[in-house]
C-alpha cells in the first residue's frame, strides 16, 4: 500500500538547499572580511592598535571554521560530480573519506567559537562588528552541524 507521508518543516530539499546556501555565503563573507581586515592591518601597521590575543583567537577560529566548511562543501560537490556512479557501489571513494574528516573538526571548533563569542560580548573584546561576525559564524556553524548530522555526514559511521 502506498501512503504519502508529511515531511517535517526542515526535511524538504528546497529548504535544505536554501539553508546550505545561506551558510555558505556567511562562511565565504566571514573569510573575506577577515582577510581584508588582516591585509588592512599589514598595510597600515602603525595606524592600527594592537589587538588582544583573545580577539585574534576568536577571529582566527571564525576563519578556520568558515574555511573548513567551505572546503568541505566544495570538495564534496567536486567529488560527487567527478566520481563515476559505479564507484559508489564498491564503497566510499578515498577522496570522500578524507573530506568526511573535516566536519567533526569544524564542529569542535564551532563549539569553541560559540564560547569565544559569548565571552567576547561579556568582556567587550574588539569592535561590535567583530563580535557580530563571531556570533553569525557561530550560528551558521551550529546550523551547518545540524544539517550534517541530519544527513549523517558528521559522524564517522561511513568510514
Amino acid at each position: 500500500m502506498n501512503a504519502l507521508e508529511r515531511l517535517a518543516w526542515y526535511e524538504p530539499i528546497k529548504f535544505q538547499v536554501k539553508v546550505i546556501a545561506v551558510c555558505a555565503v556567511i562562511f565565504l563573507l566571514a573569510s573575506l572580511v577577515a582577510l581584508s581586515s588582516w591585509l588592512k592591518q599589514l598595510i597600515s601597521r602603525t595606524l592600527t592598535k594592537q589587538r588582544k590575543k583573545p580577539e585574534v583567537l576568536a577571529q582566527g577560529t571564525a576563519v578556520v571554521v568558515s574555511l573548513l566548511n567551505i572546503g568541505f562543501l566544495i570538495g564534496m560537490a567536486l567529488t560527487v560530480l567527478k566520481t563515476d556512479f559505479w564507484e559508489f557501489l564498491y564503497g566510499v571513494p578515498g577522496a570522500m573519506r578524507a573530506l568526511l574528516l573535516l566536519p567533526p573538526v569544524s564542529t569542535g571548533l564551532t563549539t569553541g567559537l560559540v564560547v569565544l563569542s559569548v565571552v567576547s560580548w561579556f568582556r567587550r573584546w574588539g569592535a561590535v562588528s567583530d563580535r557580530l561576525l563571531y556570533s553569525v559564524v557561530s550560528l551558521a556553524g551550529i546550523v551547518f552541524a545540524f544539517y550534517l548530522n541530519y544527513w549523517n555526514l558528521l559522524g564517522l559511521k561511513v568510514l
